[in-house]
């Protein structure tokens, strides 16, 4: 099964809200008072967080740029 890290607690709480359940959470290897989230990857994943970053969007910018997700690759 493959993985996704979210790092936003605010993503982590619009994907719980829409159904995905948390698999796992670790300290992140970047700074150890942050915590990681890890979701199975899918397509709803991808498009639920779509959703997400769109009702982000504020004057014309994105806000999302720092919302803290990337595919798991192995290291946090």
């Amino acid at each position: 099964m493959n993985m996704y890290i979210v790092r936003s607690l605010a993503m982590t709480n619009w994907l719980c809200n829409n159904g995905f359940k948390i698999l796992k959470v670790e300290d992140s290897e970047k700074d150890d008072k942050l915590k990681v989230f890890f979701f199975e990857d899918s397509p709803a994943l991808h498009d639920t967080m779509m959703k997400y970053r769109k009702r982000v969007w504020v004057y014309g910018k994105w806000q999302a740029k720092n919302m803290g997700i990337w595919p798991y690759r192995g290291r946090l």
